[in-house]
């Protein structure tokens, strides 16, 4: 199975795109075979991590290398930060234990000399000899044969029997090289970052030309290749008959240049040996399966079975037995033409030939009518836990609509909602509706066409049809009302567009339309704009209409309150108006670049105008048709699920509400509407207060004082501050600082008699994702490395305001360098969110910050926190600690920044094999003792005499 799918990645490749990691694999593991069986030295070891280790791949690489014994050789081909670029390596240990490191690189990629500088730091902190020489040959001229070249090259310098055996004893070396101090790297089309370099000159760098002659024949310029050779001390033929020789050993064609080089056929050869390894096994595979499907071959010669007949009025099999037969039938199909399920295109399914598509949609039909006819405990079960590997996962439909020769068949949605209780089918889709084929269509799709005018008569038949259909208890009310907003949020979405600012322009009397009119297209920038003349003409342009420019009818009383709005407008923004409404020497001025939402609102209704084209007021009236309905199921939603619907309504509010008045006034809100807008106000409201929340003090203030006592009072907190460290820290987690645009650090506070300074930071949304950073200044803490090792520590949501005075008094004695805990509205999200990764990482301890603290001593510090925890009665979050982190207390766990930056659910034991840190646990000895609930060292477990 694992060569069949390196076989359909290669060939897909055959003739240009990089290999990746799985493409090499297997070859590699081939290639070491052939090694081995002609005898020679060398083997080929891929280093490279999973993607959320990328930052680890020179450390492993190093790690490898140390790892080798006297006179052990071995080969890696290297993937820097698991890019794209493959380098080589062929490492040595000699017998007097010096590390011999020769570096091949094919195509001068600057991330080659960062894996170097990276790894010599890596080798240099294990304390080994070694030597590193390095040749960057810019052999390759594509962008994707790195590998091949990688590959050829080692396997190349593999026969001789020693590394640097293949090099001069004296050359003269890449002196610019070696010079290096700073290279930038491309990390996407617009930004580079630059990258400091401090051991090139360390390394010993050799040209091209003094490598073996058939590392210079692998050359993809002829050209390089021609000056190469005759610099070359071993070369002593003539470089342009060797090339002419090479060119046709290689069949080179001048017309077909790049895929007649020794590269890509070397690349070719690659595929040629795989379709050797792999057609008598898929034959014979194929040959296997005929004999026991023969529907099989009927649909190999271009025919659609009668399935049913076939296969379900089949008396001879059990039930079990058709759908066994169904299913080796469907994957058979699926894999002969890679069809993986839910991730194919439409132009991959199209390549399938129809008969092939009918019938897979019809075994479909009859593998979930069999299904139909289990047991209901069997069928629950199916969809509980086999769904995901059956026929039934599959994306067909949408494609096969678009392909008119594939059979027209019935939706699996509606045959599921036909064959099965519609209880079942109702609880179905309110606990799961991941099956692309099976989910609820939206029966407002056909409303929502395009530029189409939506009638709310319409819109509410097909949701009162739906209701009913699914409607019932309250669940599944629950299940109704948010499926409803589902079905109506692409309807609002289509309403939705980018809105260009509207401009106010000023121009001189006299001038007719179409002069105007170039005049204003001349500035290449205006999309809309309504313009204004000294002799009181008013118009509206706008690049969408037809004409584009257009009179709009006011009088010269309407036009003077217009200028009165724009000069309010222009003094607020520090200008005078009477100089920016000036047309001085100019024929045209705009005097407004942006009119803002509320002067635009203003003028607009003056001139009785929208400043919209046809399709734009069209999408405006459309939203207007959505929102009185989309609120309506909204308040409803508010009764059942007040979190959802609060979140919804912070979605949507802006869009629904922030309507021109003139586009609105013949759609007014209903009573009823305007009702639960209130409603949904104080709902966000209280949603807001909760999250902000932070003590008893607050939840007091909150209930009996007014808001402009209650501010007054949180001011006052930060001012009367008391020189005790528990009262300081209790009241800092109180406190609600002004600044919430900002989310680096802010509210910061400083405790020089105390040593220590408390400050805040958030990432996105402000209150509802603050930290608190508590960091020691007496010694001032040196600057660290935040993404390395780090203690987590597991404290409920209620009583982390009770945790972070007992650890700030612990870092306080111990002279802890750093850590951070959550404030009470993270807390809450966090513990209350669908996704867990982040409980039991409510306080954060960094062990960069003490470097001078042993495994022993860290312990000591760890047991006086969880022992002042547990006299104060604090709860964990979780009972169990995250799966990325290794448990050492009941409350304190450990993990590393290196496999949890990205992704917070890497196992421990798989992140830090990942990222080659075994060696940096310091906490390796120790385990967490169940019965104590405390960490304890490791028994040594006595080796037999």
């Amino acid at each position: 199975m694992q060569l069949r799918k390196v076989y359909d990645s290669v060939r897909i490749k055959r003739d240009r795109n990089p290999l990746e990691a799985q493409d090499i694999a297997p070859i590699l593991n081939a290639k070491n075979r052939r090694l081995r069986e002609l005898g020679r030295s060398g083997h080929l070891i891929p280093i490279r991590c999973a993607d959320y280790a990328s930052k680890a791949t020179a450390r492993k690489l190093a790690k490898a290398i140390a790892g080798l014994g006297m006179g052990d050789r071995r080969q890696y081909l290297y993937n820097h930060l698991n890019g794209n670029h493959t380098i080589g390596f062929d490492v040595e240990r000699d017998r007097s234990g010096v590390y011999k490191i020769f570096c091949f690189e094919s195509a001068a990629d600057p991330k080659h000399m960062e894996a170097l500088d990276l790894l010599y730091k890596e080798l240099t902190k294990k304390g080994i000899k070694f030597e590193i020489k390095s040749c960057q040959s810019q052999l390759q001229k594509d962008e994707y044969n790195c590998s091949v070249y990688t590959l050829a090259v080692l396997s190349e310098l593999s026969k001789y029997d020693h590394a640097f055996d293949y090099l001069p004893t004296e050359y003269a070396e890449e002196l610019t090289l070696k010079a290096t101090k700073e290279i930038k790297i491309e990390e996407n089309f617009t930004k580079k970052r630059t990258v400091k370099l401090d051991n090139m000159d360390k390394i010993s760098w050799v040209k091209l030309s003094d490598m073996p002659t058939k590392v210079i024949a692998m050359s993809q310029s002829y050209q390089a290749m021609e000056q190469a050779l005759k610099k070359s001390k071993d070369f002593d033929l003539d470089p342009a008959v060797f090339i002419q020789l090479h060119k046709e050993k290689y069949h080179f064609d001048q017309s077909n240049e790049q895929s007649t080089k020794y590269v890509n056929q070397r690349r070719k050869h690659i595929v040629d040996r795989l379709d050797a390894s792999i057609k008598p096994m898929l034959e014979k595979s194929y040959s296997k399966f005929l004999k026991e499907l023969p529907l099989l071959g009927l649909i190999d010669e271009g025919k659609v079975p009668d399935f049913h007949k076939e296969i379900t009025e089949n008396k001879a099999m059990t039930l079990d037995e058709k759908m066994a037969y169904i299913e080796k039938l469907f994957f058979v199909i699926t894999e002969k033409y890679k069809i993986r399920g839910t991730l194919d295109s439409f132009e991959e399914i199209s390549k399938v030939p129809p008969h092939y598509l009918s019938s897979l949609l019809l075994l479909r039909n009859e593998y979930l009518l069999h299904l139909a006819s289990k047991p209901r405990t069997e069928y629950e079960e199916f969809f509980k836990n086999k769904l995901r590997s059956s026929p039934l996962f599959y994306k067909l439909e949408e494609h096969c609509k678009k392909i008119p020769s594939v059979m027209r068949v019935k939706s699996l949605s509606i045959l599921f909602k036909e064959l099965f209780p519609k209880q079942f089918v109702a609880e179905y889709y309110q606990t799961q509706d991941s099956c692309e084929d099976l989910k609820l269509k939206n029966p407002l799709t056909a409303l929502f066409q395009e530029n189409s005018r939506i009638k709310a008569s319409e819109v509410m038949e097909q949701l009162k049809a739906f209701e009913k259909e699914y409607g019932g208890g309250p669940g599944e009310n629950l299940f109704i009302n948010s499926k409803i907003i589902d079905f109506l949020d692409p309807g609002l979405r289509q309403c939705l567009y980018y809105e260009p600012s509207t401009s106010l322009i000023k121009v001189k009397s006299g001038m007719d339309e179409e002069t105007l009119l170039g005049l204003i297209e001349s500035n290449g920038r205006i999309s809309r704009a309504y313009v204004f003349t000294e002799d009181n003409q008013f118009y509206f342009y706008h690049e969408g209409n037809k004409p584009k420019l257009k009179a709009v009818p006011i009088d010269e009383a309407t036009l003077q309150k217009i200028i009165k709005i724009a000069s309010q407008q222009i003094e607020k923004l520090g200008s005078n108006p009477k100089k920016v409404l000036s047309l001085g020497n100019e024929s045209i001025k705009e005097v407004c670049s942006f009119l803002r939402q509320e002067n635009l609102n203003d003028i607009c209704t003056l001139a009785d105008h929208s400043p919209y084209d046809p399709e734009e007021l069209n999408k405006k009236r459309n939203l207007l048709v959505l929102r009185e309905i989309y609120i309506e199921y909204l308040s409803k939603l508010l009764l059942q699920d007040r979190k959802l619907a609060v979140r919804k309504w912070q979605e949507w509010r802006s869009s629904l509400l922030g309507f021109l008045d003139v586009v609105q006034k013949d759609s007014p809100l209903s009573p009823t509407a305007r009702d639960a807008i209130m409603k949904l106000d104080v709902a966000e409201k209280e949603s807001l207060e909760h999250q902000n929340q932070a003590n008893p003090l607050f939840q007091k203030l909150s209930s009996t004082a007014t808001s402009v006592t209650k501010g007054v009072l949180e001011k006052g907190l930060s001012f009367f501050k008391s020189a005790n460290l528990k009262d300081i820290v209790s009241s800092y987690f109180s406190k609600e600082p002004n600044e919430q645009q900002n989310t680096w650090r802010y509210a910061q506070e400083t405790h020089d008699a105390l040593g220590f300074k408390l400050s805040m930071f958030h990432f996105l949304n402000g209150a509802s994702d603050r930290w608190i950073r508590y960091e020691r200044t007496s010694p001032p803490m040196n600057q660290i490395d935040e993404f390395g090792w780090k203690f987590n520590l597991s404290i409920h949501k209620d009583d982390v305001s009770k945790a972070f005075p007992i650890v700030a008094e612990v870092a306080n004695q111990m002279n802890l360098g750093l850590f951070k805990i959550m404030c009470q509205a993270q807390a809450n999200r966090v513990q209350n969110n669908d996704v867990k990764t982040m409980i039991g990482r409510e306080l954060v301890i960094y062990p960069n910050a003490n470097p001078e603290l042993s495994a022993a001593q860290w312990i000591d510090i760890l047991l006086k926190i969880e022992e002042r925890f547990k006299k104060a009665g604090i709860r964990t979050s979780s009972d169990s600690c995250p799966a990325s982190n290794r448990k050492l207390g009941k409350y304190v766990s450990y993990t590393h920044a290196a496999w949890t930056d990205e992704k917070m659910d890497i196992p421990f034991a798989e992140g830090i094999k990942e990222t080659a840190l075994e060696d940096e646990d310091l906490f390796a000895d120790y385990v967490f003792d169940e019965i104590t609930e405390a960490p304890r060292k490791k028994v040594a477990s006595k080796k037999p005499r």
